[in-house]
């Protein structure tokens, strides 16, 4: 039965961003052929494969489940078969392979990491497609195999050393190398809005912009490495993803970033501050010495945490500004709090006539404050 491969296109695009392999898949099942899929891990082959598979499966192209078989060296002519019948085997010495549950009794197959495997298990996956048939001695059993999909990491220059390897990948006869031709944030960013179930988007923007800028570099992560640091980014926070690899530095930078931040909103609010305590200041109203000079401190003090603020190079113009501001502020301030201290009248050398008479003689606000901070608790 034909797949039109837009159909396909569409159903694996709702998953993954960007997966380059969807016609391919319907071009391989249309033509009766098997398909690899290679090119660096993380990329959704595994999973466009297994979505093309529950696509048959569901429209009733294929009657048996996706097949999906891991290659590696732990891959044996026994396990590539289904197992061996060990009771068959104990008691008789026949080796037969219970050959029901091996990938030859089902339509659609997924090979994972196909070329990891030895080449004897190479040598008896060749001559089963090209033949059609398990041939064991002299009985053979004819493969309900219909497609194969083969993911792997390694391409054809890799893998192909000899005729024998040559002649199994011709059972294979499309090829298809998986991956991003860019890797922006953008990219990222709509790779994880499709990929997450229920996603945080304002998350899914951050790592995305954070994977951007790492492929800007040395380091380009894969589509999963990034599904990977969002988990960890929701669950763990943003600093966790310092420990990923390529990640660090970037991570480290975004962390400056938003101390910088943070360092001129302090300054901006304290600016915001000193603004308005000097506006509802009144001096005449305060009828307490002591008050008084406690009042210019508190004022004062807030100046002192605007001048010691350290802020990005990019905010120094405007920092410059914004503490003339703030001094103009303070000044006027201090003209009105001698004229206030003018009103009280004190004992002649007394603690507060002291004071008062040294407040009024100081013409630097850096020691006024000095002297009511060293006078008043």
């Amino acid at each position: 039965m034909y797949i039109e491969p837009i159909q396909v296109e569409k159903l694996i695009q709702t998953k993954l961003h960007n997966f380059n392999g969807a016609k391919e898949l319907a071009w391989a099942w249309n033509s009766g052929e098997n398909i690899i899929f290679f090119g660096k891990g993380g990329y959704g082959k595994s999973v466009a494969a297994e979505m093309f598979g529950n696509f048959l499966l569901e429209n009733d192209f294929i009657s048996t489940a996706p097949y999906v078989l891991a290659f590696g060296q732990g891959m044996t002519e026994e396990r590539l078969l289904g197992g061996l019948d060990i009771k068959k085997f104990q008691e008789e010495g026949e080796i037969i392979y219970l050959l029901k549950n091996a990938f030859v009794s089902s339509e659609f197959v997924i090979f994972e990491e196909l070329w990891d495997a030895f080449p004897s298990v190479l040598l008896i996956l060749k001559d089963i497609l090209t033949s059609g048939y398990v041939r064991i001695g002299n009985e053979s059993f004819k493969i309900k195999t219909k497609m194969i999909v083969a993911c792997t990491n390694r391409g054809r220059e890799e893998v192909v050393s000899d005729n024998s390897t040559e002649a199994l990948m011709q059972r294979f006869l499309f090829e298809k190398e998986i991956g991003w031709t860019t890797h922006t944030s953008a990219e990222y960013t709509q790779a994880l809005m499709k990929a997450v179930k229920n996603v945080n988007e304002d998350a899914a923007k951050t790592v995305g912009r954070i994977c951007g800028k790492v492929a800007a570099g040395d380091y380009i992560p894969s589509p999963r490495t990034a599904f990977k640091a969002y988990k960890s980014y929701v669950v763990n926070g943003a600093e966790s993803l310092i420990g990923i690899y390529g990640f660090e530095q970037i991570i480290k930078n975004e962390q400056q970033k938003i101390v910088e931040k943070l360092s001129w909103e302090k300054v901006i609010n304290n600016h915001f501050k000193l603004k308005k305590a000097s506006a509802n200041l009144n001096f005449s109203e305060i009828k307490s010495f002591w008050k008084v000079l406690k009042s210019y401190s508190n004022l004062y003090e807030l100046y002192l945490d605007i001048l010691s603020a350290k802020v990005p190079e990019n905010y120094l113009n405007d920092f410059a500004v914004l503490k003339l501001d703030a001094k103009s502020l303070v000044r006027t301030s201090e003209r009105e709090l001698k004229q206030r201290l003018v009103d009280f009248k004190h004992k002649p050398a007394c603690t507060a006539d002291v004071i008062q008479q040294e407040i009024l003689h100081e013409m630097i606000s850096s020691k006024i404050y000095q002297i009511i901070k060293y006078n008043v608790k």
